[in-house]
């Protein structure tokens, strides 16, 4: 015995056969167009069942999320078995909410599909306060994590500091790796201290100054405004900061005498940031050459090695009277140009 098939005029009682607490139904044409739903729409969507029957179900998707809603629709009508489609519908008043939707076609003399609709904010929202906390972690853990480290590298500070002082005759000689572990140890704690993930050129320019302080007695003049807009990227942190600590050593173990103060000056110009260091020179000193990185000293060179492959990271050597200029511009993706305020 053959089931009988319902007509259009009895799918509305179909609908109501579905608690509209718990679900909301949708009853569709073979074009799309919905025939009848039940009253779950009105506090989800804003719209009663009167308002959504003779509209195109298409038309109630976001325009973000309407050609995947497409394509799910034609593979349902070419009676494939798409899975539940999660997507966002439309709200009366402009806004938009997350639901899930499975998708049934009946056969039969009046072929017609059923929707069934499950509203997701409240899960979205209990996902995303999971998320939140589990952030919330994730940073407190790599914060715990850089305060270890730095607390290691300015251990291994203070064993090559004793050994300096137990062995004069080899001071000089550890004074750069000094130096250069005390930077990233600073480096760490600024990171560890952090409230957000991202480290800033602006602070990195003040490490690489405190860490020369530690070591030379010349004075560093800082032109740094709190540039909180320049980003760096996080791969690259660490080198940034070496290069900026050579650079600022370099600039002071080159200078005539001890008086001789050094400048570090930082800018931001339309699509990078300049990073400038200037001394006073000795008459006879000559410009490095960064093509040629043999004829560089140990400083130099690390710099050029620590430079990124891509480009975005250039330094210049110039030299302007008494004066020695290197100027390091740093373009993305080593750094990111955030908005003025974007901390």
């Amino acid at each position: 015995m053959q089931q009988d098939t319902p007509s259009f005029e009895s799918i509305p009682s179909l609908c109501r056969c579905y608690d509209p607490r718990l679900v909301g139904v949708l009853c569709l044409t073979s074009d799309g167009t919905i025939v009848a739903a039940n009253d779950y729409f009105e506090p989800l969507l804003g719209f009663s069942a009167a308002d959504l029957t003779g509209r195109a179900w298409e038309d109630l998707c976001c325009p973000a999320d309407r050609d995947a809603a497409r394509a799910w629709w034609q593979g349902l009508r070419r009676r494939e078995r798409p899975s539940p489609l999660e997507i966002r519908l439309r709200r009366r008043d402009g806004g938009s909410r997350a639901v899930l939707i499975v998708g049934r076609w009946v056969e039969g003399a009046v072929p017609h599909c059923i929707f069934l609709v499950l509203d997701l904010s409240e899960y979205k929202a209990r996902e995303e306060r999971l998320l939140a906390v589990e952030r919330q972690r994730r940073n407190l853990l790599i914060r715990e994590v850089h305060h270890r480290i730095k607390n290691n590298l300015q251990g291994i500070v203070g064993l090559l500091q004793n050994q300096a002082l137990a062995h004069p005759e080899l001071a000089d000689h550890l004074k750069t790796p000094i130096r250069q572990i005390s930077s990233m140890a600073l480096l760490y704690d600024l990171r560890s201290r952090g409230e957000k993930d991202g480290i800033f050129l602006c602070d990195l320019a003040r490490v690489a100054a405190r860490a020369c302080r530690e070591i030379a007695p010349v004075p560093v003049v800082m032109d740094v405004p709190h540039y909180c807009s320049i980003e760096v990227d996080d791969r690259e942190a660490v080198a940034v900061a070496l290069i900026l600590n050579e650079l600022l050593f370099n600039a002071i173990k080159h200078g005539p005498d001890r008086e001789a103060k050094v400048t570090l000056s930082l800018r931001r110009a339309a699509d990078h940031a300049v990073v400038t260091v200037r001394n006073r020179c000795r008459a006879v000193a000559p410009v490095p050459d960064l093509e040629r990185p043999q004829t560089l000293g140990t400083g130099l060179q690390l710099v050029a090695s620590l430079l990124p492959g891509d480009g975005s990271a250039r330094l210049h050597i110039r030299r302007e009277g008494d004066e020695m200029i290197a100027v390091l511009r740093l373009r993305p993706p080593t750094v990111r140009l955030l908005p003025a305020d974007a901390r």
